[in-house]
């Protein structure tokens, strides 16, 4: 088991979360992401993570994450009025 530590600004976002996406350490993970009404984009820059999101469209790619840890992210793309509360948040141990 890891301890995740996260700063004071990190604890702030996580109460507006809901549960994360969870990866394992010391594989590979594809993720594969769609969208239901506009394009979206997915990035947590500590993964050096971006993929995008389209309407009836399938999109994956394949990260391996090295270190545990509790990452956040956001939507890159401006997607309409609820953009700003779209968090991504990945727990990796």
């Amino acid at each position: 088991m890891y301890d995740i530590l996260l700063d004071s600004e990190e604890l702030d976002k996580v109460g507006a979360f809901d549960l994360p996406v969870a990866l394992g350490l010391g594989g590979f993970s594809r993720l594969v992401v769609t969208s239901n009404d506009v394009l979206h984009s997915l990035g947590v820059p500590s993964l050096g993570l971006k993929l995008d999101s389209a309407p009836g469209r399938l999109n994956s790619t394949v990260i391996e994450v090295e270190s545990p840890g509790y990452f956040i992210g956001s939507c890159f793309e401006l997607c309409g009025s609820g953009h700003r509360m779209m968090p991504i948040h990945i727990l990796a141990v």
